[in-house]
Parts: C-alpha cells; structure tokens; sequence
C-alpha cells in the first residue's frame, strides 16, 4: 500500500491515528470522486490509479484540465479545514483505490490525538501552499 507523504504524518502516532480518519475508498473507471460546488466531506490520497482534476464548461468557457493525480498526491483536503465546497471535479481514471480522509472523523482526531491532528494539519497546509504557488505561477504565465 503506497501512502506517500501522509503515512509518515501517523508515523509517531501509530496506526490507530491513521484508522481513526482513513478509511479505503474504491471507484470505478469514469465515476466522479468530487464535483466542484458540492459540500467537501473528506480529503482523498489515492493509493492507484489516476484522478484527473478539472474545471467544468460554463457559459464562458470550456472545461479546463487542471492536473491528473497520482498516488500518493493529496486531494480534496480544503474540507479538513472546515465546511467547504469543491473547487474542482475528479474523475477516476480507471479504476483508482484511495485512502479516504472523513472530515467529521478529522475533528474526532483533533479529540483523541492532538499531535496527529497538528501533524495531518501542518500537511494540509503544506498541500494548500504549494496549490497556491501553481496558481500564482499559471497567473504569471498567462499574464506575462
């Protein structure tokens, strides 16, 4: 099982931390993971397979690829931090396996193991600051 960079956030923690949270999740090939607009209600690491991330059409423009994820890339992880609605959809490319983080059960983490909860937390906005770093560099193409 690939896990990346989250399983060594629940390395001092135990594996208890990580089943407090994580749960496996499987999707089908073509079968949306997230819509833009939804309630956010977890983060999803995918563990196989590709999720393609996009922006859907609307009336002034196309639908715009924004990224196809791969294990071990985080996703979806604004709803950790509170109730938010997706700013993006992802489809599984084929069939994907993912760890599913519960937003509901990240606050129970919060409760019961403070320092995991501070160490999914400093991830998460690690994960947020590079996003934020992308889309500054795409404005600074795309103005320059």
């Amino acid at each position: 099982m690939r896990q990346g960079r989250f399983a060594i956030v629940f390395a001092a923690s135990g594996p208890r931390a990580l089943g407090l949270i994580a749960a496996e999740w499987h999707s089908a090939a073509g079968s949306p993971i997230m819509r833009r607009g939804e309630p956010g209600d977890g983060a999803y690491l995918p563990l196989a397979g590709e999720v393609p991330t996009s922006l859907p059409a609307d009336h002034a423009r196309p639908a715009t690829r924004l990224a196809v994820l791969a294990p071990g890339a985080l996703f979806g992880e604004a709803a950790l931090l509170g109730q938010m609605r997706q700013s993006a959809d992802a489809t599984a490319r084929g069939a994907v396996r993912c760890l599913r983080l519960d937003a509901a059960a990240a606050e129970r983490l919060r409760q019961e193991s403070p320092a995991a909860a501070r160490q999914l937390m400093a991830m998460v906005a690690r994960q947020l600051a590079v996003q934020i770093r992308a889309a500054n560099a795409t404005i600074d193409r795309l103005e320059g």
